[in-house]
């Protein structure tokens, strides 16, 4: 099957105005508006979906040290737990969620470098000098970062062991409701699983209505062209889903 049919868009407006154009939304006897329409499918089915394909990224400081969880029922260590919760990010009624963990790397703390001006100055070569040299032994002897994400905001570090514990931990999270913060190069793919999404959702809902007798003839709706909607839905995802894994590489007009 194709995959085109994507189109960008700058908002919210613009999404809902040329998703009702393509579908033809504004000729159908659906009981939902268009509004009704965008939190039922899309802010229920297709930004979640989407985010766990294409993650927004955000990156936050942690202290180990206070976000580790003593007692942890997923804990593979005695000693000291191997769990840890990741701080709020979200206000407590919001929708968004944390799809995983892209990266765990140590804090730069660059303080104690000497440069008193734009000159350069004996003691930040030594500075560097040293910062370089312990970089290499610890790419030597520290071993490398096991992190399993345990939903909805906890995570597994296995192994790895930094100066303070201080980190920047790399969260993948899903996009806001409104769709304002998806990036324009990811838009033409949103739109195409929002497009799907409608179309599935206008045929499972007006199926049994095509051909309903009227006082002036048989209602034709036309439905029957999204039957495979569903079908053309799980493809797209199956593709997105090797192309995270790196099993194949799509063309351009899939993404």
């Amino acid at each position: 099957m194709a995959h085109d049919g994507g189109f960008m868009f700058n908002d919210k407006t613009s999404l809902l105005k040329q998703l009702r154009n393509k579908t033809g939304f504004h000729r159908l006897p659906t009981p939902y508006s268009m509004e009704e329409i965008y939190d039922e499918v899309i802010k229920t089915s297709t930004i979640p979906t989407f985010s766990t394909y294409f993650p927004k990224e955000m990156k936050i400081p942690v202290d180990l040290n206070q976000i580790r969880v003593p007692h942890d029922r997923d804990a593979f260590q005695g000693d000291q737990s191997d769990i840890y919760e990741i701080p709020p990010i979200f206000p407590p009624e919001s929708d968004r969620f944390i799809v995983g963990i892209q990266s765990l790397d140590p804090y730069n703390d660059m303080r104690y470098q000497a440069l008193s001006s734009t000159y350069e100055t004996i003691e930040s070569y030594q500075a560097l000098a040293v910062a370089q040299g312990a970089a290499n032994l610890a790419s030597v002897i520290e071993p490398p970062v096991i992190t399993e994400f345990i939903e909805p905001n906890r995570f597994r570090l296995s192994t790895g062991y930094y100066y303070r514990d201080r980190v920047i931990l790399t969260l993948e999270i899903s996009y806001s409701a409104e769709a304002f913060d998806i990036p324009r190069k990811y838009r033409k793919a949103f739109s195409k699983l929002a497009l799907l999404d409608l179309q599935e959702f206008l045929y499972e809902t007006l199926k049994f209505e095509d051909g309903t007798p009227t006082a002036l003839a048989d209602m034709q709706l036309f439905v029957n062209r999204w039957e495979n909607a569903a079908a053309e839905r799980a493809e797209l995802l199956n593709a997105w889903a090797q192309k995270e894994s790196g099993l194949t590489r799509l063309p351009m007009s899939w993404i």
